[in-house]
């Protein structure tokens, strides 16, 4: 997989069209022709969280190293965090200033992906941060980080909008974030629909802290594979 992001144009459109929408029903409101029930505040503070968009990553030219592409403006020798390095960490901690998050003590990581044909079990890194149902940002506390790194991780996340401002919270001025995100076209979700800007902003308004049973429902009966992967190249049409 490669790092992609959502494209910064519309990002922006789904954010200013949605002040416009909410300016209009706030006249509307105060010249008695429409009846307010929802918290518009609310969805007005959701909209700014959509923006500055990130800039989008450059073409492919050449042989792609993830690893190199993740890290490449990442200053490794400062505190940083990577989230989820499971037994393929991005980041090594020898000769770095890296510290490892996950959901589960290292123990208990193990204990889950015994036996997983994908996970080599020996190689699973030492957690050193452990998320709680709390959040990141509990589980951080008082540390800042100048870089924090998640590969295949935000895809995973019911809230991105809260996590992101999360994360945001614990990073040095001037601190990274660096995602590397699947591309639902080379893996088993190719089948489903995009996720868009107003799916983050609901997840944001209910605070949502699991996947609903539609997500769920919509991830297991869409799967798919290509000769028993679940992953696969540019080639595949």
């Amino acid at each position: 997989s490669r790092p992609i992001t959502v494209p910064p144009a519309h990002v922006a459109e789904v954010r200013d069209r949605g002040r416009r929408e909410l300016d209009d029903l706030r006249k509307l409101a105060d010249e008695g022709h429409a009846r307010i029930f929802g918290d518009l505040d609310a969805v007005e503070a959701a909209l700014a969280l959509l923006g500055p968009a990130v800039t989008n990553c450059p073409p492919m030219t050449g042989p792609f190293d993830r690893a190199a592409t993740l890290t490449k403006n990442l200053k490794l020798e400062k505190q940083g965090l990577e989230i989820g390095p499971l037994h393929k960490p991005i980041v090594p901690k020898k000769g770095t200033g890296v510290l490892y998050a996950d959901h589960l003590p290292t123990d208990k990581l193990r204990d889950k992906y015994r036996g997983h044909a994908l996970v080599s079990n020996d190689h699973i890194q030492d957690v050193d941060i452990v998320i709680g149902p709390s959040g990141i940002g509990d589980a951080v506390g008082a540390r800042r980080f100048s870089y924090v790194l998640a590969s295949h991780v935000i895809e995973h996340i019911p809230n991105p909008l809260e996590w992101l401002n999360e994360i945001y919270s614990f990073m040095e001025p001037g601190g990274i974030l660096s995602l590397a995100v699947p591309d639902k076209r080379y893996c088993f979700d190719r089948l489903r629909g995009l996720t868009t800007p107003t799916d983050w902003i609901e997840a944001w308004l209910q605070k949502a802290t699991k996947p609903t049973p539609v997500q769920i429902l919509d991830m297991l009966s869409n799967e798919v594979r290509h000769d028993g992967n679940i992953t696969w190249g540019e080639n595949v049409v």
